[in-house]
């Protein structure tokens, strides 16, 4: 059997100069804390056995341990099945962390690392913060996969989505780390989605995500028609004019959302243990039925579109996320909105934002400039 390293005192006597009496105990006490762990909570291989009660007893330390019988190493074949799946989970890339920040060594030197004293009492105190990890790696491997809890979400959402006349979209769309259900609604006036996800990218995300987007045809046909006067490549498919992020809808949510890194996406509902599923899906549920399904509709005519995006100021609107979007001017103009100016005025404000903090494409800051500059153009020689 191949074993492969978890930790190695030995790095640790190679990266750093100290007079404590015995180097060797100080390189290996975090591994010593442990390993003594895991045989104390039947994580350690079955050679092992002989040691439980001298560990238990606590007549023999993790750390002389590991020197006696793995030559100051940790590695797979130490521990036994259940113990290798939850240190590969988490040993590289927390033990570490959860161990500064425990015995609070605000330093990266490798010798204040290695002062921890090899007592029991410092021994309770990481057992403690690995007792928690263990506890949440366990609620989280009881978790079902992303094809099982997209099946639990849309159970529960598909009848009420079927009763609002929304349909599956006919592609499947499954990438490693998620499941995407999407279902569609059209009218004479465009249409609506509703996209499902099932997150599953452990032990980094895992959770339900949820989002709704329109097409007011009228008004994403201003949009092309506007953008296709700066010569822009545009694709001649009309783009969505709303969004409607999980946060604007989800109502009183008393868990934070979580964002999820190199998605596009809102924030997601983050779950940690099998019984908060249904909880959260019947959640959603409700806040489907009260507040989406409502915004959706609400939508479906100009009128309805500038009375939840044309606030006064726009950042009033619940709805509002940044002035990058052409569909606010133009809903304005297309229903003679007196604030007008005002809004150009309040987007160029807006715009002068530093890129740096905003984050804002350079290319798009501009392209809206160049929007508010014809819509200003337009409403002037309408009054002149």
């Amino acid at each position: 059997m191949v074993s492969n390293r978890y930790d190695d005192a030995e790095s640790y006597l190679l990266n750093f100069e100290t007079e404590l009496p015995d180097p060797d105990e100080a390189s290996a006490t975090h591994i010593g804390f442990y390993l003594a762990w895991a045989l104390n909570n039947d994580l350690a291989a079955a050679t092992f056995d002989a040691y439980r009660a001298p560990v238990g007893q606590r007549t023999l330390s993790g750390c002389a341990l590991l020197w006696q019988q793995c030559d100051g190493k940790l590695t797979t074949q130490d521990l036994n099945e259940r113990g290798n799946a939850f240190t590969q989970a988490y040993y590289a890339q927390r033990y570490v962390d959860d161990y500064r920040q425990v015995f609070a060594i605000d330093t990266l030197e490798d010798d204040a690392f290695c002062k921890v004293p090899n007592t029991w009492a410092n021994y309770d105190r990481i057992a403690a913060r690995l007792d928690e990890r263990y506890r949440a790696w366990q609620a989280q491997r009881a978790l079902p996969g992303k094809q099982a809890l997209m099946q639990r979400l849309e159970a529960a959402l598909l009848p009420l989505l079927e009763q609002n006349g929304f349909e599956r979209y006919p592609y499947e769309f499954s990438q490693r780390d998620y499941e995407i259900s999407v279902f569609r609604q059209q009218g004479a006036w465009g249409d609506h989605t509703i996209r499902l996800r099932a997150i599953d990218d452990r032990p980094n995300a895992y959770g339900i995500h949820m989002e709704g987007s329109s097409r007011l045809t009228v008004l994403a046909q201003a949009v092309y028609e506007d953008a296709v006067l700066d010569g822009a490549r545009v694709s001649r498919e009309l783009a969505g004019t709303s969004f409607y992020p999980l946060e604007c809808w989800l109502g009183d949510w008393p868990v934070p959302l979580q964002p999820l890194p190199a998605q596009h996406l809102s924030g997601f509902i983050p779950l940690t243990d099998a019984v908060q599923i249904e909880p959260v899906i019947r959640w959603l549920e409700r806040a489907m039925k009260a507040r989406l399904l409502p915004l959706l509709r609400a939508v479906e005519s100009l009128a309805g579109y500038e009375a939840l995006y044309c606030t006064t100021p726009l950042s009033a609107s619940r709805l509002y996320t940044h002035p990058l979007h052409p569909t606010l001017l133009l809903c304005a103009e297309l229903t003679g909105n007196p604030r007008l100016i005002e809004m150009c005025d309040e987007i160029e404000q807006a715009l002068r934002a530093d890129p740096q903090t905003t984050r804002w494409p350079a290319y798009a800051i501009e392209d809206m400039r160049r929007h508010v500059r014809r819509v200003r153009a337009r409403a002037a020689r309408r009054h002149g």
